[in-house]
């Protein structure tokens, strides 16, 4: 059963935003790419909040914060968004994620089993979806995934079980960094923090 993220409070705000010309545009451009993709984002409620910071979707609602929406510099750019939004719930990334969830593990390769883990998979399907989206004519976004690897002819779960040994030690040459550098901090409480997000 989906978890809905509430309307936020002011229910006006999310008429304004699909009334707006910014709005229009986007699903304008959406039906002229692909008239198929347009269909889904009718068909599908698109929720209206600011408890998530870019877009994202539970198989079967649109999640769109307002502010991350009216950023993007262009029409052609929110119709990505909305675009990439609906290939998650057009190729059941979130019940495909589950399911391998609630196996407790991805696959089994030479008696090994390999584990789930959902930024990988999310990652893995951000870039696939992407790639496929500029191919049909999609402009890019410019925090989108792309990787010149896994584009628009791998299937995710393929790609995932290519890209994970690469992961795992990136993780861990990463975490290795990390421990690395708290060990030369002189203890004078000064300490950097640096973090990065992705949308779509």
């Amino acid at each position: 059963m989906a978890k809905a993220i509430p309307h936020f409070e002011n229910e006006a705000v999310a008429v304004e935003i699909e009334q707006s010309d910014d709005f229009v545009a986007a699903m304008l451009i959406l039906k002229a790419l692909s008239p198929f993709y347009w269909r889904y984002v009718v068909k599908h409620l698109i929720i209206w909040t600011y408890k998530i910071p870019t877009a994202a979707t539970d198989g079967i609602y649109l999640y769109m914060n307002p502010n991350f929406f009216l950023s993007l510099p262009n029409d052609n750019q929110r119709a990505t968004l909305f675009a990439h939004e609906v290939v998650h719930i057009v190729l059941k990334h979130g019940l495909r994620g589950k399911a391998y969830r609630l196996l407790g593990y991805f696959r089994i390769v030479a008696g090994t089993k390999i584990p789930f883990i959902h930024k990988l998979w999310n990652w893995i399907c951000d870039a696939i979806i992407n790639d496929d989206l500029i191919a049909l004519g999609f402009e890019a976004i410019d925090t989108m995934i792309l990787d010149e690897r896994y584009g628009r002819d791998w299937q995710a779960d393929d790609a995932y079980a290519d890209k994970y040994a690469e992961w795992e030690q990136e993780q861990e040459e990463e975490e290795a960094g990390e421990e690395e550098g708290e060990g030369e901090e002189s203890g004078e409480g000064s300490g950097e923090g640096s973090g990065s997000g992705e949308g779509s």
